[in-house]
């Protein structure tokens, strides 16, 4: 998979899910993305998790990664 800019996978994700009314697309991390429907007031969490995006595949990582990461390291 070739580096995406994040807010264009944002958009394309917006594009692709039909959100209702108190719904959007959020970044769990490690190339995750979710549909989470915001809470009103109340305890706990303030979202519910609808549904869950893998957009990187999860035991590939990407060469341009690796490449990346060792430049980062110090």
């Amino acid at each position: 998979m070739d580096p995406a800019h994040f807010d264009c996978v944002l958009k394309q994700l917006q594009e692709q899910e039909t959100l209702k009314k108190g719904e959007k697309i959020s970044y769990l991390g490690n190339g995750t993305f979710a549909v989470i429907k915001m809470k009103q007031g109340g305890k706990g969490p303030a979202f519910t998790i609808l549904k869950k995006i893998q957009y990187e595949e999860k035991d590939k990582k990407a060469d341009w990664r690796k490449k990346i990461g060792k430049r980062l390291k110090r």
